[in-house]
């Protein structure tokens, strides 16, 4: 390729970027609007007020059960990346979840794999385990509103809701565990795999060579094919926890501001929480978009005053987003200041940055 042919590059590149944020932008005032659409009558006053009720061993009690849920979130790697360790996999997961809310991709999986070499880690095994909780996180996703739909059905409140969620949800979960089940079949299924999905893409993303897609894909698969299914279930049985612990945190969030057991039952709480949980794929983890659609379906199973639930909604939000970023940083510094002087990692051999 020509100088002049690479010239246009950095430029469709910074469009790029600019686009995604505009889309992002675009889907929190969307988010806003559902939001001021379905509480548009809120007394925020009284939102103010509800907050403000929690004392401070309260928010103890909920700033704990956060790191829990943190813990949950990131120990999954341990299974996927033998000789990590639980607690490196929870570190690791905080520096990610740091990372990510304050720079674009790949930033965070560069620093992840800095840590990963500093621990004398592999790194090709280190970007497949990466990948493989990508997947697994999605997968348990969106696999929870089946379970919302079964919780629902047994509380005779299944509404039309819980089955359209639990359709087009479980669906994805399903083609998810085929794709990997076909991709764990060898390298030259994950080879023809990596050539249709990448032509696919070729098709909207024209620099992207469905190729090196195959080839990443066989790469992939040469390093986290080992016992797949020994590794995958017991890393889903904990991401599930954590999706139940975010769902008590919540909980709690509504108790101490004062939504009774009388008013929302804690199952049909978790139930509307697991049904609505898919909806955090969107920006900032479905802020707004899943706040309102909750809502919903919590007006048709409980009687309480909205304000005092948007209150432990905002609280809940708090905490779960923004508190994180204070044990990330704690961890992230702590690493710094231990690691060995080194370079970049090296290249991993998979592929994962550069076809992104």
């Amino acid at each position: 390729m020509t100088g002049e042919e690479q010239g246009p590059a950095p430029d469709k590149h910074r469009w790029r970027q600019v686009a995604l944020l505009v889309l992002k932008f675009a889907i929190v005032v969307l988010a806003v609007y559902l939001v001021l659409g379905v509480i548009g009558r809120i007394d925020w006053a009284g939102v103010a007020d509800a907050a403000a009720r929690m004392h401070w061993w309260q928010v103890a009690i909920v700033l704990l059960v956060v790191l829990l849920r943190q813990a949950l979130l990131g120990s999954p790697l341990s299974n996927l990346l033998p000789g990590l360790g639980v607690p490196r996999a929870v570190a690791n997961g905080l520096v990610g979840t740091l990372i990510t809310t304050f720079t674009p991709p790949p930033s965070e999986l560069v620093l992840r794999m800095a840590m990963f070499k500093s621990w004398r880690i592999d790194l090709t095994k280190g970007a497949a385990a990466l990948a493989l909780y990508t997947y697994l996180s999605y997968l348990v996703r969106l696999a929870v509103p089946v379970l919302a739909l079964l919780l629902a059905i047994a509380q005779l409140t299944a509404s039309s809701a819980y089955w359209w969620n639990a359709a087009w949800s479980g669906g994805l979960a399903i083609l998810l565990i085929v794709l990997l089940f076909v991709v764990s079949r060898g390298e030259p299924a994950a080879a023809k795999v990596g050539r249709t999905v990448g032509s696919l893409v070729h098709k909207v993303r024209h620099k992207v060579d469905p190729q090196a897609w195959s080839r990443t894909l066989v790469q992939f698969q040469r390093d986290s094919s080992e016992n797949l299914v020994g590794r995958l279930v017991p890393g889903g049985l904990v991401m599930t926890a954590f999706v139940v612990a975010d769902g008590i945190v919540l909980l709690l969030c509504m108790r101490f501001i004062g939504v009774s057991a009388s008013s929302v039952s804690l199952l049909a709480m978790m139930t509307a929480f697991l049904c609505v949980y898919p909806l955090t794929i969107f920006p900032f983890n479905g802020f707004g978009v899943m706040e309102a659609a909750l809502i919903v379906l919590l007006n048709d199973v409980g009687t309480f005053v909205e304000a005092d639930l948007v209150g432990a909604l905002l609280v809940w939000r708090a905490a779960t987003l923004i508190f994180p970023l204070v044990p990330g940083g704690i961890t992230l510094l702590a690493w710094w200041s231990k690691r060995p002087a080194q370079g970049a990692p090296e290249s991993n051999g998979t592929g994962l940055t550069a076809t992104g």
